[in-house]
Parts: C-alpha cells; structure tokens; sequence
C-alpha cells in the first residue's frame, strides 16, 4: 500500500508540476496555493480522513458493545384458502388472521477481557488515523513544494541559457568582424560556430 501511495503520491506531483508550469502563462500560483490546492484535492488525503472517522466509529461501536441487547419483534399474517391453522395444526379452508410478538436479550459474559482491551486499543488505532493524515499531508506538501522549486529552477536555468546564447551571439559577430578585418584567423570563427 505504501508503495502504491508513493506512485500516486509521484504521479501527483508531475501532474502539479505540469499545472504550474502550464499556468504560469495564465495566472501566477505561489508555492501556498500550489500546497493547498494539492492538499484540498488529494485522493490519499480524503482516504486516510476517512479511515480516521472509521476507527473512531469503529472506537464507538466497541463501547457500545459493551451493554447488553434487547430486541422486540411483532408479526402478523393472514392466511385464505387451505392452509395449516397454527392452533391446531390441521388443514383449513377457512381465512384466519394470526399474531406474534417476541423478546429476546443478549449479554457478553465470556469476551468481556477482550472487548475491554479491545476498547483500550481503539484510542491508539485513532490517534495513528489522525497521524497519518498529517504524515500524508506533510509528504503531499514536500513533493508539491519540491515541484514547484523545481519548475522555478528550470525557468531560470532557462533564462540563463538564453543569456548565454545571446552573449555567445554577441562574440561570434564580434569575432566575425575581426576575422573579416583580418585581425584574427578563421579558426576562431569556426571555434565560436562550434559552440
């Protein structure tokens, strides 16, 4: 499970790191709306929140589970045409209405030590759910962060590359013209055309 968090957890961050990049031209996202936006529409995110509030329900059924049960039940039939009569239990063809009610009760007398540390346990089972998500969030948030930088360092090393070939421009015209004027040989030219 945890490695297939991580694919999704990767996965995630390419498709933010796509998003930003590709908004960047639209609308400007800082790295907080970046981080809540991810945050707000992860599936691990919702998942885990709602494995949290299932430990707590399940924290509350062990309590409840404790005291004993009691049920009531009704029922009522008509029955027409040849049946048995539930008095005699002989055939009959006449129409005849019958009625029940029942009640029953049900006590846990040979699991008590089992549930007691069962419902001991239920506490640490949510508090890990609650931990979790925050391991979760704090994982989303450093992947999305670490894309967002990274988009921010390849547009710069973008910049960077198009100083160089600017300057790069700038030397090999310079290097023309010198070579033309005969103050230097062709090879530099070519040297400076390589690059």
């Amino acid at each position: 499970i945890f490695v297939f968090m991580i694919n999704r957890t990767t996965l995630l961050t390419v498709i933010v790191c796509c998003f930003v990049s590709a908004s960047f031209a639209q609308n400007k996202w800082n790295l907080k709306r970046a981080v809540g936006h991810a945050l707000a529409n992860n599936i691990s995110v919702k998942q885990a929140d709602i494995q949290a509030r299932l430990t707590e329900l399940t924290y509350k059924q062990s309590k409840l589970n404790q005291y004993p049960t009691a049920v009531v039940s009704a029922d009522a039939s008509i029955n027409s045409g040849r049946s048995i009569d539930p008095r005699t239990y002989e055939y009959t063809n006449t129409q005849f209405f019958s009625s029940g009610i029942g009640f029953s009760t049900g006590v846990n007398v040979f699991n008590f030590f089992s549930l007691r540390n069962t419902i001991a346990g239920n506490p640490l089972d949510t508090e890990a759910s609650r931990v979790n998500i925050e391991r979760i969030s704090n994982d989303i948030a450093l992947n999305v962060a670490t894309a967002y930088l990274q988009v921010l360092v390849a547009v710069e090393q973008v910049k960077i590359a198009e100083v160089a070939v600017q300057q790069t421009q700038q030397n090999m015209d310079n290097t023309t013209k010198r070579v033309d004027a005969g103050a230097l040989p062709e090879l530099n030219l070519a040297e400076i055309e390589a690059q």
